[in-house]
């Protein structure tokens, strides 16, 4: 990495605008940073920390970089230019902070921003423009995160005096920073996680296996003790072999045992065989005899059976004559009723006809009717009168409601035009205003437009840069490749001539027929064919057309953009957001004015039909005029009309005249019901007498002796047949019992059946006892099983737990060399950090001092592998490094820091392998002597002669006399901040 420049704005002690031109340093080599104490010299690295990483070196807050001595509209940034590997980068970084408003007065916060740019030849091309992209950008391209190159680029006053004078301990984080050997102790934890796990695993196996076993024994116990074989009883903590030889042993017992129990088996049988025979010949014994004492019962009642069945058969005969007799009496009771209501109906009709005027004869007369309709018909006209006059004076009422709605209505119409006139002066007024904005729409849209592809061609523009520098590296590399193949075809021609030579046979380059010296190929290195050449030479063209392809869309894109080809992307975006803006405010008002114009369409719509309104209500005005006059002369007659009824109750006698004619209609309808009811009695005497006749009995009184009625039939039925039921199964019931055989006495079958229920409870005791046994057998057999396949499961596991754990235990340090491997990995870099510093001590102090790494792996409980000693020339011996003196310690600290500078640099190892093209030392040089200090600046000027710049930051006299000033700090003359003379700026 080389810095180019460095600019910073309102940063730090540095008020203003400030330069550093690192490429006219460059120049110089070796320079100082001078500069009053507390004036700003370490700022200019704190600056270039953070355009790098976004934070402030040593750990110190960084969020109030911005001077306070700083105008309020001195925009706070810091911009830093650095080149990797031939290709130059810009960081350009501001913190968040206060400043004026640019518009509208006050104070507004500008936001924290980050970008980083490559320079493609021609103009800057962002890379990355978020704050943690930016930052992994930076640490990728330099090889450092910020704490490395704060120890390798800036060397902080004190840090590497603490680094000299540390333990390991102390040493080993930074080592791990710089040399990225975290991934050693993560995977010696990774190990030892694994060979944890692998025990928990191991632990597991063994905890089933001792599972499995004491099921086994718990199983053996049950068995031994089953068969009553103690002596076989394993003990509590015997092994699976003796539990499987203990098994094995018990396997004869259980044997013999279950011969004995098919023994018992078959007795039982027979004993439970000769209990069942004597249970059914006792039963059916027992069932004869209860038969025959339920037979002498039935006998018994045999002569009340045969009376009941005589009185069923009488009861049925009669039940005609009974049914026909109770069937007159009914026919006779309503004949007699029937008569009453006929005798009521006249009644009530002759006193009905007396109340309404009619004479007592009228009853009789043949036109009662026409005369009751005539009366009827009177009445309903003088009820229409009246009705109709109600009506008369209800319309004439509603008419004049009518009116006043009309005129209601036309006073709210000429009203509401009122408003609407009012609106439409308002909506006139507001269109013209909106007018003028939608007259400018067409010249926003395309202003808008045009943002938009000046936007697309610097998107295009942006990106063809970007494709354009790799373009150029692509054609770099495919002529370099053409020009290496063209060399090594040409450089083997010779030796493939010669190899085409024949002895005798004339050269075709020099004619010659002797070939005393051909050319030989140089063995190792692959040849060149002419299509390889024709290949890369493809190659090459290719990638020149698509660089100059690149280059003529660039140059179309800048001639498109014009002027505005150096506003970047951010900016192109901010112009078409801004006219699209406007565009959309011009679209709005336009949207306006349309929904004015059509708000103003619809008042004179609405105008329109209101005056057609008006025009009607008007017009029903005038008709309400004329039918009123109608309307009071119809009131008028049917007043007169209504005169009649004056004074007579028109309802009661309605009444009165409704009430003769449903007291006819009832008389004539009781009338009919009784010649019904004659009729019906004479057939109730005629079916009576046939009934009689039918049942063979002399008269009704006979007959109904014997009737029952129908419960008392249904009994005395159902009794016989039940009794006949009966007889009929004790018989069958005997019968099949004779069938069956009956003994003539009774067997014991109470006590056969005990000693069948003795003998089945012995031997389900026998067989329980068996089962259990053979359970318990099967059980053992099977956790021995088991646990033996647990055995044999978990042998790679335990392979795998032993020789893990023998690696973890090495790898951690805790093996019989006391070293863990990330530390025995930094010793090494360690020890080429060493190597490398020597070469400075040795310049520095005359080849006295020597640093070198000791401490041996066994320091009890306190790390070690990562001490440092300084051998000293002139005792011979090794010390420890705290025994230098100021001075000394100095010299070996920054020995020390150029050694590790070194190393990072050259890469191998653990190392990034960056070169670092420029190195900045704080101070340390005010403790040496005159000759020491010499010899500091020597070995600082034979650093600067191997092509790297140094700054060094000193308050020293004697080395702002030796060395160039290359940066001044001056503080201002108003006392507020400080300012800088340099010599590249």
């Amino acid at each position: 990495m080389r810095p180019i420049s460095l600019d910073l704005r309102a940063f730090g002690s540095y008020p203003g605008a400030e330069h550093v031109d690192f490429a006219a340093l460059a120049g110089l080599g070796l320079f100082v940073v001078t500069g009053p104490t507390g004036s700003g010299k370490t700022t200019l690295f704190d600056a270039m920390v953070y355009a790098l990483y976004g934070r402030l070196p040593g750990g110190r807050p960084d969020g109030d970089v911005r001077s306070h001595h700083a105008k309020p509209d001195e925009p706070c940034e810091v911009a830093f230019v650095f080149e990797v590997d031939g290709v130059r980068h810009q960081v350009k970084r501001n913190p968040e902070y206060e400043r004026a408003a640019l518009r509208g007065g006050g104070r507004t916060t500008e936001k924290a921003k980050a970008v980083l740019s490559r320079w493609d030849g021609r103009a800057w091309v962002p890379v990355e423009s978020r704050a943690k992209e930016v930052n992994g950008r930076c640490a990728e391209l330099v090889g450092l995160d910020a704490d490395q190159f704060e120890r390798v680029v800036l060397l902080p006053q004190g840090q590497f005096q603490r680094f000299l004078l540390a333990d390991t301990k102390e040493r080993k984080p930074l080592l791990q920073q710089l040399f990225g050997t975290q991934r050693y102790e993560r995977a010696v934890e990774e190990l030892e996680a694994r060979a944890k796990d692998l025990a928990v695993r191991c632990r597991k196996e063994d905890d089933e296996i001792e599972r499995c076993r004491k099921n086994a024994v718990g199983a053996l116990v049950a068995v031994a003790r089953g068969v009553g074989r103690d002596d076989l009883v394993p003990a509590v903590d015997a092994r699976p072999e003796a539990l499987r030889e203990t098994l094995a042993s018990l396997a004869p017992v259980r044997a013999s045992r279950k011969a004995a129990l098919e023994g018992q088996r078959e007795a039982c049988r027979s004993i439970e065989a000769g209990a069942v025979a004597a249970v059914e010949a006792a039963t059916r014994w027992d069932t004869r005899a209860k038969l025959l004492v339920t037979q002498q019962g039935w006998e018994r009642r045999r002569e009340a059976m045969e009376s009941a069945r005589t009185r069923v058969s009488d009861a049925r005969r009669v039940a005609g004559v009974r049914d026909a007799q109770a069937g007159c009496a009914a026919a006779e009771s309503s004949c007699a009723k029937g008569s009453a209501v006929v005798v009521e109906a006249q009644h009530t009709l002759v006193a009905r006809l007396a109340v309404a005027g009619f004479a007592a004869g009228a009853a009789d007369d043949a036109d009662l009717d026409a005369q009751l309709a005539l009366a009827q018909q009177a009445v309903k006209t003088l009820r229409d009168d009246v009705r109709a006059l109600a009506e008369a004076e209800g319309s004439l009422a509603a008419m004049g409601a009518s009116a006043a709605r009309v005129e209601r209505d036309i006073a709210s119409a000429t009203s509401a035009q009122v408003d609407d006139d009012a609106r439409r002066i308002d909506g006139e007024a507001l269109a013209a205003t909106l007018g003028a904005a939608v007259d400018a729409l067409p010249e926003r849209e395309a202003a808008a437009t045009r943002a938009t592809e000046l936007l697309k061609a610097g998107d295009e523009l942006a990106t063809a840069r970007a494709q354009h520098v790799a373009a150029q590296e692509a054609a770099a590399r495919a002529q370099r490749a053409l020009r290496e193949k063209t060399a090594r075809f040409v450089a083997e021609a010779a030796p493939r001539l010669a190899a085409e030579l024949v002895d005798g046979d004339p050269c075709p380059v020099c004619g010659s027929a002797e070939h005393p010296a051909p050319a030989h190929r140089t063995s190792g290195v692959a040849r060149v064919t002419s299509e390889e050449i024709d290949a890369a030479r493809t190659d090459a063209e290719r990638c020149a057309r698509d660089e100059a392809a690149l280059f003529a869309t660039i140059a179309s894109r800048i001639e498109k953009l014009g002027p505005l080809a150096s506003r970047s992307v951010a900016e192109l975006a901010n112009d078409v957001e801004a006219a699209t803006a406007a565009w959309n405010d011009a679209k709005v008002a336009k949207g306006s004015l349309d929904r004015v114009r059509k708000g103003i369409a619809a008042l004179d719509a609405a105008k329109t039909q209101r005056t057609e309104r008006l025009l009607k209500l008007n017009a029903e005005r005038g008709a309400h005029e004329g039918k009123r006059a109608e309307l009071e002369a119809r009131v008028a007659e049917f007043r007169t009309k209504a005169a009649a009824a004056a004074g007579v109750d028109l309802d009661a006698r309605a009444r009165s005249l409704d009430g003769c004619v449903n007291a006819a209609t009832a008389a004539t309808k009781a009338r009919g019901t009784q010649r019904g009811l004659d009729g019906a009695l004479a057939q109730a005497r005629d079916a009576l007498a046939k009934a009689l006749a039918s049942a063979g009995e002399p008269d009704v009184a006979t007959a109904l002796a014997k009737a029952m009625d129908g419960p008392a039939l249904r009994q005395a039925d159902d009794e016989v047949r039940a009794w006949d039921d009966q007889g009929v199964k004790l018989q069958g019931q005997l019968e099949t019992l004779a069938q069956q055989g009956v003994p003539d006495d009774r067997p014991d079958a109470e006590a056969k059946s005990a000693a069948a229920a003795s003998a089945r409870t012995a031997l389900d005791a026998a067989v329980d006892a068996e089962t259990v046994a053979e359970t318990h057998a099967t059980n053992a057999a099977e956790a021995l099983d088991a646990a033996d396949a647990v055995l044999r499961r978990s042998a790679k596991v335990r392979a795998d737990r032993e020789v893990t754990e023998r690696v973890a235990t090495v790898c951690a340090g805790r093996g019989p060399v006391k070293l863990a491997l990330e530390t025995w990995v930094l010793a090494a870099e360690l020890e080429r950090v060493t190597d490398a510093a020597n070469v400075h001590l040795h310049r520095m102090t005359a080849g006295r001092y020597a640093l070198r790494r000791t401490g041996a792996a066994t320091h009890g409980n306190r790390q070690a592998g990562l001490d440092l000693e300084v051998f000293d020339a002139h005792t011979g011996r090794g010390r420890r490094t705290a025994t230098l003196s100021g001075g000394e310690q100095f010299q070996a600290s920054l020995a020390l820091a150029l050694g590790l500078a070194d190393v990072v640099s050259q890469g191998g190892g653990a190392a990034s392998g960056k070169v670092f093209e420029a190195l900045f030392v704080d101070e340390g040089f005010g403790s040496l002597d005159p000759d020491a200090l010499d010899d500091a600046i020597a070995a600082l000027d034979q650093l600067r002669a191997s092509g790297r710049m140094i700054g060094v930051i000193t308050h020293v006299e004697a080395m702002k006399q030796g060395l160039p000033v290359g940066i001044e700090v001056r503080r201002r003359s108003d006392g507020r901040g400080s300012s800088l003379v340099a010599a590249g700026g």
